[in-house]
């Protein structure tokens, strides 16, 4: 499936310059064999590269690795995600 052209225009590596700098709470278990842990971790660690590289002051993005089985998080950090979402509007 993930070779698939239309599913391949859906990643988001593609998207880093776009989205660095911008507020991002990017959260995900530590054994999500769905989405892949570790390509989000290496998504997360692009973005704070680029920032880095731009030189940008104050970085809005979080990335939390937590623990949590398969694809789903616990109700603390939807609700966390929430309040990061309300407080950049």
């Amino acid at each position: 499936m993930r070779e698939q052209p239309n599913v391949a225009l859906l990643a988001l590596d593609q998207w880093a310059d776009a989205l660095a700098g911008r507020a991002i709470f990017l959260t995900i278990g530590n054994r999500d064999g769905r989405v892949s842990s570790a390509a989000c971790v290496r998504f997360g660690l692009r973005l704070a590269e680029i920032e880095e590289a731009q030189q940008m002051a104050n970085s809005l993005l979080q990335l939390h690795v937590v623990a949590a089985d398969g694809h789903s998080l616990g109700v603390a950090w939807r609700t966390a995600g929430a309040e990061f979402f309300l407080a950049q509007i």
